[in-house]
């Protein structure tokens, strides 16, 4: 339904309201914009995968409450792109890490794995941050072992340096939104 909505200098224009449910195209968009596959976005929405395909399928409406949940993993990513971004003009550093599979990504970056966020999740994160940075490089955990660079997780996490600002846990990013 239409509102009016009021500007600090008087104009007045009418904008829609998003609905309260998501529609499926919506929802689908939102999952393969964040990198993520039906088991993990279902892990991070915490329900079953067979749910977020019938929602996606369209044979079951998207609860309301699903229009949050689906806001936080947005917010979420969005604020993990920026760290990494920070964290890599700050530093100086163009070498961002990936991880082939999700062992790896759950043993280098623990929390966001916990989160139900994956390696296939954190690449997307990754080529974000490059279209943002100048001249920066993607490259495997391995790659970076053999170009001799610090430690892992500490590039990856894609936070500032514990010197700079007060280290923030991902879940309490999560809890954030």
């Amino acid at each position: 339904m239409p509102a009016t909505v009021s500007s600090d200098d008087g104009a007045h224009m009418w904008v829609e309201a998003p609905p309260a449910r998501m529609s499926r195209l919506e929802l689908l968009s939102t999952r393969e914009y964040l990198g993520l596959t039906h088991a993990a976005f279902a892990k991070v929405l915490e329900v079953n995968e067979r749910t977020v395909r019938s929602w996606e399928g369209g044979r079951e409406p998207i609860p309301e409450r699903i229009r949050a949940a689906v806001g936080r993993a947005r917010a979420y990513t969005d604020r993990t792109v920026d760290d990494l971004v920070d964290m890599c003009e700050h530093r100086g550093e163009r070498l961002l890490v990936v991880y082939r599979d999700d062992g790896a990504f759950s043993g280098a970056l623990p929390l966001h794995a916990h989160r139900g966020f994956t390696a296939r999740w954190w690449r997307q994160v990754s080529a974000r941050a490059q279209n943002r940075l100048d001249g920066a490089t993607v490259v495997s955990a391995e790659e970076h072992d053999a170009l001799g660079g610090d430690a892992i997780e500490e590039h990856a996490f894609g936070a500032p340096p514990r010197d700079t600002v007060r280290e923030v846990h991902p879940v309490e990013l999560w809890s954030r939104s």
